[in-house]
């Protein structure tokens, strides 16, 4: 054999060796790719820094974990205009959990007026989108609605279907 493949080969071993010994004494440390805050203490500012990144780049499923962060109040006061923030930005992508959160906030006044019109939209579009949760929630805004609202409301959402629809065709 020659040295430089014998060096390689005690190198990799030795790390192999370090990474098993890493997990051996339960350094459970969170995975690269997810975005979660289900995570020890010592490990919550790794996470947010980690899911930023990961939000700003677009990522919709680290987006709505933010919102759900700063909106929840359990590891940090809850931050409402922040939590509208990252559940838009998931929202617009069709991350149907944070349409949902969305929907609630301007139901219940969370970091923004109650808008009944502007909850059964979003609730709708959700619903759309596969829950069921939704599809129930925004009966629950239309009965807070009155008639006109409730006419502009399915007027907008009609507008914006027909609209998605001609950009289907095209």
């Amino acid at each position: 054999m020659n040295s430089s493949y014998c060096k390689f080969y005690s190198i990799s071993c030795l790390l192999l060796l370090f990474i098993n010994q890493l997990s051996a004494e339960g350094l459970n440390l969170p995975t690269i790719t997810s975005c979660t805050f289900n995570v020890p203490q010592e490990q919550q500012a790794f996470m947010l820094d980690r899911c930023l990144v990961a939000a700003k780049a677009g990522d919709k499923e680290a987006q709505y974990q933010l919102g759900l962060y700063y909106s929840d109040g359990k590891l940090v006061t809850a931050n409402y205009p922040e939590a509208l923030y990252w559940f838009k930005q998931a929202s617009a992508q069709a991350q149907v959990d944070a349409q949902v959160r969305l929907g609630y906030m301007y139901l219940q006044g969370q970091g923004v007026p109650v808008n009944n019109l502007q909850a059964y939209i979003i609730f709708k579009i959700a619903g759309i989108n596969g829950s069921d949760e939704a599809m129930d929630e925004a009966d629950v805004a239309a009965d807070l609605m009155s008639p006109q609202e409730l006419q502009q409301a399915n007027y907008i959402l009609g507008k914006t279907f027909r609209r998605y629809l001609k950009n289907i065709k095209e």
